[in-house]
């Protein structure tokens, strides 16, 4: 009889297990390459590969033949394992980043279901796994899934520490493994974090409960400084003075005091973009938070109220920093999602268990579900076509044209979403969460497998095709390719040359002065403003137009006979 609770709780995780799993590898294992890069920085890092891998340097990335010291080297590594393993695709560009996503659900379900149980567990990683920002960062060949992977596995870590769950020794050597990997991943703002989150946690709930020693303390120091200390300091003797003065003082210091072009943003920017990031993970963290706050405060209180003080904290410390900081991405807050996921499934589950009363909260993703069928309807047929009419030019060129069969889904959902509202209305908060879960996950799906390849390809896939096309005309023939008033990284991997940037006329009217092919890469709104004489038009979108001279076209008709 003793042996019965055991093997039903084994058989409950083996089942949300599985469940995740089936959901969780078609959402970042499926068409990883169905689009072309389109993201600026998906270029940087998949031709950083290319170009170490044809020199032999595993220590230095290069882009367009110039070294690149934006962000430390364990991305790099990934990209160039990838490559190895899949070769040069798109597939391989995003692959590192879609297993650092799936790695990243497994921790939060594995950590909590040990923690705070196995509907907890499931309700957090699944909330982790469907949010916008993580369907967008997994699917995207850039470093920022892989730091937020292990800067949760740190802020775990450094709970268990600071609760007395771990011993002293083992967690801290377990924290500096993975605030290391984050360090190489994308810098030294991983333990300013980790700072900001422990004393955010220290002043709400009070001492630790573990016991953090002198010799736990060297220990952390000690295998921190071993992991990353090699190779900065490898970089600095290949690189000189110039290593450290961009990387710590442009891409650290100046990004966070000044910004960079393109970053600079108000202190309010992330309220305008992690309300929908998170979803629907971000919606129960107003209710979570207050829970705790009125729970008992007491050192032996349970565990699951101190963990969500300080996936708070975290979740905080993440927002708030990246909001003094000038320089702000919508990606820069995505290690702050596994903190509100977490937060958000141990609120699911307290209303599921019928320990706290489901009502608004619930109310706003019912609202949310609705408001995802909308926009599927949205992208359908001629009603897409119609409110694009509305749109100015260049932002209707990237409403992504489905045809009808999106009404399919949006149906699915308004039906789920019906589901649950009358679930509620019931007061039958299981049936409410099995419909809104599955609502989600399939609205996840639907996203993306289908809207971000379809919107990949119609945005950039012409611009793709040129550079392709531009490449091969380039293989057998000297000639150049000038970025004229635009900067799109993607065009250096499918060209496979190296391409000239500039904002100067003068820059490309000498150019042009020269016999030799060239082609040139512009806006079209700057084409129309500053005509550009002696070339002709052979491909782009419509934002992006490609230009050849006589020459650039006589190279391709011989390239293409």
């Amino acid at each position: 009889m003793s042996h019965e609770p055991t093997a039903s709780r084994e058989a409950s995780r083996a089942r949300a297990a599985l469940l995740l799993v089936a959901l969780i590898v078609p959402l970042y294992g499926a068409r990883l390459g169905a689009a072309p890069l389109f993201d600026r920085d998906e270029a940087f890092y998949v031709q950083a590969a290319r170009e170490m891998a044809a020199r032999d340097d595993r220590m230095t990335p290069w882009f367009n033949d110039a070294a690149r010291f934006d962000k430390p080297i364990l991305f790099y590594w990934a990209q160039l394992a990838s490559r190895d393993l899949l070769g040069e695709s798109e597939t391989a560009a995003r692959l590192p980043s879609a297993i650092a996503v799936s790695a990243l659900v497994a921790l939060v379900f594995c950590t909590l279901d040990g923690l705070a149980g196995t509907r907890a567990a499931f309700a957090a990683a699944l909330l982790a796994g469907i949010a916008g920002e993580s369907l967008v960062l997994g699917r995207l060949g850039i470093p920022d899934a892989t730091f937020a992977l292990f800067l949760t596995g740190m802020w775990l870590c450094a709970f268990a520490w600071v609760d007395g769950i771990v011993e002293p020794r083992s967690g801290a050597t377990w924290l500096a493994v993975f605030g290391s990997l984050a360090i190489l991943t994308k810098g030294i703002v991983a333990p300013v974090l980790l700072v900001l989150a422990l004393a955010g946690h220290r002043a709400w709930s009070g001492p630790f409960r573990g016991r953090i020693d002198r010799v736990s303390l060297a220990r952390l120091l000690a295998v921190g400084a071993l992991l990353t200390a090699p190779w900065f300091a490898i970089e600095t003797a290949l690189e000189g003075w110039e290593f450290p003065k961009t990387f710590f003082f442009k891409h650290h210091f100046e990004r966070f005091v000044s910004g960079l072009p393109g970053h600079d943003k108000p202190w309010w920017y992330f309220a305008t973009n992690v309300p929908f990031l998170f979803l629907p993970a971000i919606v129960y963290l107003p209710a979570a938070v207050t829970a705790a706050r009125r729970a008992d405060a007491r050192p032996d209180a349970a565990v699951r109220v101190r963990l969500t003080r300080f996936a708070f904290a975290w979740f905080a410390a993440v927002l708030v920093f990246f909001s003094l900081s000038r320089g702000k991405l919508a990606n820069y807050v995505f290690p702050a999602l596994p903190a509100a996921a977490i937060v958000a499934g141990l609120e699911v589950e307290a209303r599921w268990a019928r320990r706290r009363a489901t009502g608004a909260t619930e109310r706003v993703l019912i609202a949310a579900l609705a408001a995802a069928a909308l926009a599927c309807v949205s992208l359908s047929g001629a009603v897409g076509r119609f409110l694009g009419s509305f749109l100015a030019e260049e932002n209707r060129a990237q409403l992504v044209d489905l045809g009808w069969w999106p009404l399919l889904p949006g149906a699915a959902l308004a039906a789920l979403a019906a589901v649950g509202a009358r679930a509620l209305r019931a007061g039958e908060p299981r049936r409410f969460f099995a419909a809104t879960g599955l609502a989600f996950a399939g609205f996840a799906l639907f996203v993306a497998l289908v809207a971000m390849p379809a919107f990949g390809e119609q945005v950039h896939g012409a611009t793709r095709d040129v550079a392709l096309r531009i490449g091969r005309a380039l293989d057998h023939t000297p000639g150049r390719i000038l970025q004229y008033k635009l900067h799109r990284p993607t065009m250096v991997f499918y060209a496979r040359h190296p391409i000239t940037v500039t904002k100067d006329r003068e820059d490309l009217d000498a150019a042009l002065a020269s016999p030799e092919p060239l082609f040139v890469a512009t806006l079209r709104k700057h084409l129309a403003k500053d005509p550009i004489p002696g070339v002709t038009e052979i491909g782009g979108g419509d934002r992006v137009v490609v230009l050849a001279n006589d020459a650039a076209l006589a190279a391709l008709r011989q390239r293409e006979r």
